[in-house]
């Protein structure tokens, strides 16, 4: 309001929310005929100078704005709402399969801790699986490494399906 009529240049390193604060700065862009241009830079393009070690924020923009003025990097390309939320798709399919990889070490080291046998033939399997279960329980003495193998079982089915879910999805979405 204090400079209609201006031109104003918002440059910022990418980061958590970056895209929500440069669509709510380009919203801006034409009230009281002011043009606002946004641009992300990303962290690892801004140019540091040898023996900068020291990180604070004063720095940071000096760094972004002499970067910004030698036409020293190039912008991040903001996706559109709709490619963002797509993108959440296959984010969280990678966290899913993370944390069934994570689901499965966790077993593993479960079985070899414990000394249950292992079960011949294709691991992962419904049949493998199942046999497992049986070592298991024939093992156990008090029902707590069963119960233990049941809950980390259960979460390996529920990311498998999260999986399954998602698998669809995001073919559905591509066709």
């Amino acid at each position: 309001k204090r400079f209609p009529g201006c031109e104003i240049h918002v440059i910022y390193e990418s980061g958590p929310q970056g895209y929500n604060l440069h669509d709510w700065l380009t919203e801006m862009n034409g009230e009281n005929g002011t043009k606002v241009n946004v641009y992300i830079a990303p962290p690892a393009l801004v140019p540091k100078a040898p023996g900068k070690k020291v990180k604070t924020d004063k720095r940071d923009s000096i760094d972004l704005i002499q970067a910004f003025e030698m036409n020293s990097f190039r912008p991040v390309v903001v996706p559109g709402v709709a490619a963002r939320e797509e993108r959440e798709l296959t984010r969280t399919r990678d966290q899913m399969k993370n944390m069934q990889k994570q689901i499965k070490n966790q077993i593993h080291g479960m079985v070899k801790f414990h000394g249950v046998q292992y079960p011949e033939g294709g691991r992962w399997s419904r049949a493998w699986l199942a046999q497992l279960e049986m070592n298991i329980q024939t093992c156990d003495t008090t029902g707590c490494l069963y119960f233990a193998f049941k809950i980390k079982l259960d979460l390996y089915e529920a990311t498998k399906k999260a999986i399954a879910a998602l698998d669809k999805k995001i073919f559905a979405m591509t066709r």
